[in-house]
């Protein structure tokens, strides 16, 4: 289940205090997506793994004036992606796929703090219920949520 207060929250406490390097940068992102992600019903084996990659990609995102967003995008597909087999074995997971929150939401341009976590909220959490999961035991199929 998408935590949207836990991610505002976190994603307000980067604006107000900025990651002065790459470690710092790489944790607050990934420690902002998966607090509001959680771990995945039943519990999931998949989801430090998951946040792992998502970690090293935010990694990479650091300072990378002209691809950081794109790769921070791809950083949050992986984890998603890397997460749905984890909810095995009561469901079987179809994924969120193409993330675009980061090119989607001026993250570079806000002045005003408070402004960023609703505005990114808004785009992930529509895009997160795109995934579904597949109930195996009656082929009943939900929206990730």
């Amino acid at each position: 289940m998408f935590n949207v207060g836990r991610f505002i929250s976190k994603v307000n406490a980067i604006e107000s205090s900025p990651p002065s390097n790459r470690i710092q940068f790489a944790n607050d992102w990934s420690d902002a997506f998966m607090g509001a992600f959680g771990t995945p019903s039943p519990p999931s084996l998949t989801a430090l793994p998951a946040r792992g990659s998502m970690f090293t990609m935010f990694l990479l995102a650091y300072g990378n004036n002209d691809n950081g967003k794109t790769i921070m995008n791809t950083g949050v597909s992986m984890f998603a992606a890397q997460m749905a087999p984890g909810m095995l074995p009561l469901f079987a997971a179809i994924p969120p796929v193409g993330y675009q929150g980061f090119t989607q939401v001026n993250i570079d341009g806000t002045t005003t703090i408070g402004i960023l976590g609703p505005s990114l909220a808004a785009v992930t959490l529509p895009w997160f219920m795109t995934g579904t999961a597949v109930n195996v035991a009656s082929g009943v199929t939900i929206p990730w949520s």
